[in-house]
């Protein structure tokens, strides 16, 4: 191939080998994080999204609704996981301090926000449900017994504690 001669050429010494195989790679790496950062920037909708469209068969006017729904219950999990993981830091913290009397009116906030995440999810599957047409609920009938088994009801498994080092 064209590369043995240049390689085998005595003219090309090992300086200028080690210059054309970084240069090389300095290329390769160029290109692989062009390719990365192509992947990262490109919006496309999840593959959830299109399941739950392919498995409920909704048309793009229910499928819309079924973005808006979807959006509004992702921004109101996230507020609310905000707000449980800053009263949960702020109950735990009381380990470390003076035992505070703020620790019951702390827990009943925890508990407020964890009813609202299952009020405000039982609402948005409602407002699925409330869109479809009836030849689609039997398929939401599956559909909700995947959810239930998949994501609310999942038993996944506690991390082992940590070994001590002693």
């Amino acid at each position: 191939m064209w590369y043995r001669k240049i390689l085998t050429c005595t003219i090309m010494t090992k300086l200028a080998r080690y210059r054309y195989g970084l240069l090389l790679l300095l290329l390769l790496n160029v290109l692989w994080m062009g390719l990365w950062w192509q992947a990262v920037s490109y919006k496309q909708r999840p593959p959830l999204h299109e399941a739950v469209q392919a498995q409920l068969q909704l048309s793009d006017a229910q499928y819309q609704q079924f973005l808006a729904s979807a959006e509004y219950h992702h921004q109101s999990m996230e507020r609310l996981n905000a707000q449980e993981q800053a009263h949960l830091q702020e109950y735990f913290h009381h380990l470390t301090q003076v035992p505070d009397s703020t620790r019951g009116a702390l827990m009943v906030q925890i508990q407020q926000v964890q009813r609202e995440k299952i009020e405000r999810t039982y609402q948005h599957f409602a407002e699925i449900q409330a869109f479809l047409k009836p030849e689609q609920y039997d398929e939401f009938e599956v559909f909700m017994r995947h959810v239930l088994k998949n994501v609310i009801w999942s038993n996944k498994k506690s991390p082992a504690p940590p070994k001590e080092k002693y």
